[in-house]
C-alpha cells in the first residue's frame, strides 16, 4: 500500500464525519425552527385562553352581582 492510498483511506472517516455533522446541523436547525412554530403556536393559544377566562370572569361577576341583588346568593 502507498502513501496516497493510505492518507486516501483515512480521509473517508473524515468526509464520513464531514457528512454526519453536516446531516445534524440540518436536523438542529429543522429542529430549532419546529420549536419556533411551536412557541408560536401556544403564544395564540395562550392568548385565546386568556379572552375566554377574562370574559367567563367579567360574567360570572355579573351572574354573582344578579344573585346578590335578588337575594338569592
Amino acid at each position: 500500500m502507498s502513501e496516497s492510498e493510505g492518507s486516501a483511506s483515512s480521509s473517508l472517516p473524515y468526509e464520513s464525519l464531514l457528512a454526519h455533522t453536516a446531516q445534524l446541523q440540518g436536523d438542529l436547525h429543522a429542529a430549532v425552527g419546529a420549536c419556533k412554530a411551536l412557541k408560536v403556536h401556544n403564544d395564540a393559544l395562550r392568548s385565546a385562553y386568556e379572552k375566554v377566562r377574562s370574559r367567563n370572569q367579567r360574567v360570572s361577576v355579573r351572574w354573582l352581582r344578579t344573585r346578590c341583588a335578588r337575594g338569592l346568593a
